[in-house]
């Protein structure tokens, strides 16, 4: 979400956008998402893990679609399609193992490289990396953590819980400065809602929701401009709880910016769609 939040801002004029009215696709179609009532098994409770897969590399594909500048149900739409390449290495003597992702846009210019120890519950034990090189200049992220994103014990249907996540990152460009930066921070609520069939996977459904509200101040050139951002996220993820492995995701997200010192406003809206299309030996 931080870095989304940066590029928005940061990069949308040197990628390819029109003004058109406002749709996305299905992600049930996209995913093969067939909704199934729990098994008694289910139905007793499961344990959600994100644990090391069988085989040590994954690859992925994540489709975000975003709309600025609403306006009678039309807005000006951007694109991007990330490659996304995961790999796993265990940790000698603990319960945790190095995550390692590099996510690459198609069509445009950029990569992003992070490294996280991760637990099996999916808190952030330890950051390691974080960057994106691009042509508007270079991300860096300085810090992330993250409390438990599961649970510690068995869940059932309906039930809910919380955790929190706090991204420190900066935008380094030649055209604009970020002024007395602050980390994102997120609360995060979640709840299994069901399961499913996801393109020949059982999951288990879990549906997060958070909002953030977020002041900005930036030098672009000889300008200090001040936008400040409220938005609401909701997540949809598809958790091979069997094997551990997120196997899809889909996030939903509606925005509203203000300048003040521009006397402007902004309204808008996006979703991404994550899933695995590869895993290897």
């Amino acid at each position: 979400i931080a870095l989304v939040g940066l590029l928005s801002v940061g990069g949308c004029a040197y990628m390819s956008s029109k003004n058109e009215p406002v749709s996305f696709n299905d992600p049930a179609l996209v995913l093969k998402i067939t909704e199934s009532k729990p098994t008694p098994e289910e139905s007793n409770g499961i344990s959600l893990r994100l644990l090391v897969p069988p085989k040590n590399e994954i690859h992925a594909e994540e489709d975000l679609k975003v709309y600025s500048q609403l306006h009678d149900g039309r807005g000006l739409s951007l694109n991007l399609r990330q490659k996304i390449t995961v790999t796993y290495k265990p940790v000698a003597g603990k319960d945790s193992y190095i995550q390692h992702t590099v996510i690459t846009f198609e069509g445009e210019g950029g990569k992003v490289t992070e490294a996280l120890e991760i637990s099996p519950r999916g808190e952030i034990v330890r950051f390691i990396e974080g960057h994106h090189k691009s042509k508007i200049g270079k991300f860096r992220i300085l810090s992330e953590s993250r409390t438990p994103m599961y649970p510690e014990g068995p869940v059932k249907i309906g039930d809910k819980w919380r955790y929190e996540e706090k991204v420190d990152a900066r935008l380094e460009s030649f055209w604009i400065k970020e002024e007395n930066p602050t980390p994102y921070n997120l609360q995060a609520d979640s709840q299994l809602t069901g399961f499913a069939q996801v393109n020949g996977h059982r999951c288990a459904v879990i549906k997060t929701t958070s909002t953030q509200t977020k002041t900005e101040i930036m030098k672009i050139l000889l300008n200090t401009v001040t936008v400040d951002i409220r938005s609401a996220v909701e997540e949809t993820a598809y958790l091979d709880y069997a094997n551990g492995i997120l196997i899809a995701k889909v996030t939903q997200t509606r925005s509203h910016s203000l300048f003040p010192s521009l006397n402007m406003e902004d309204d808008g809206v996006s979703q991404s769609i994550y899933r695995v299309i590869e895993q290897e030996n």
